[in-house]
């Protein structure tokens, strides 16, 4: 599963009787070279939290514009013009 570098895992919401049954499950035919056991055991604890830890993504929230932002700024930020400067 993709985790996304916005996301962030809700922790209060995962299944943590599923992540213990797959962590263990996964931790029993472990190598006895032990660099090769960590590769498997973190490679296990990864996937069972993405599948028992929800994960929320960050959205923009959409707000009511400003009271400053009147009918002629909107015309020029969708021109893409700028007010003229006095000189």
């Amino acid at each position: 599963m993709y985790m996304s570098e916005f996301s962030r895992p809700v922790l209060n919401r995962g299944n943590y009787e599923l992540f213990s049954t797959l962590v263990h499950a996964s931790t029993i035919p472990l190598d006895k070279d032990v660099n090769v056991a960590y590769d498997e055991l973190v490679k296990s604890y990864a996937a069972a939290s993405c599948m028992a830890i929800p994960n929320q993504v960050h959205r923009a929230r959409k707000r009511a514009n400003p009271k400053w932002f009147n009918a002629n700024i909107k015309q020029l930020t969708k021109l893409g013009q700028h007010p003229a400067t006095p000189s």
